[in-house]
């Protein structure tokens, strides 16, 4: 059975809220692969979002802090009208991991030092 990649997120979203961790994040794998395949840079961004919310749920900080990275990373500006809870969950996550913890995976994940704007 195939399924879209809203409906992927959706499940994923609820296997997240339900705490099913690695069913969330199969169907965020499904969704993502889809949303590449089309070139959809908002649904990249949201669902890495939500395996920032999948990281955090697992306790890894450091790894929820780059998938909220690369997210915010697929906007033009930041913080982008179109990001939504984007920057709030960079933030969070960012006070949780430290200041270098954030520089670092702002430089790992997209090449360059962390813009001032963030």
């Amino acid at each position: 059975m195939q399924t879209t990649s809203k409906t992927d997120n959706g499940l994923g979203n609820v296997a997240l809220l339900r705490c099913c961790l690695d069913d969330a994040e199969e169907w965020m794998r499904r969704s993502l692969a889809i949303q590449e395949a089309f070139g959809d840079r908002h649904g990249i961004a949201m669902t890495h979002g939500a395996f920032g919310a999948i990281a955090e749920q697992r306790g890894e900080i450091g790894m929820a802090l780059r998938h909220m990275v690369r997210a915010v990373s697929f906007f033009p500006s930041f913080p982008d009208p179109a990001s939504g809870f984007l920057p709030d969950g960079l933030l969070r996550y960012a006070l949780d991991a430290g200041e270098r913890e954030l520089e670092e995976g702002w430089r790992e994940v997209t090449g360059i030092d962390l813009p001032a704007e963030v």
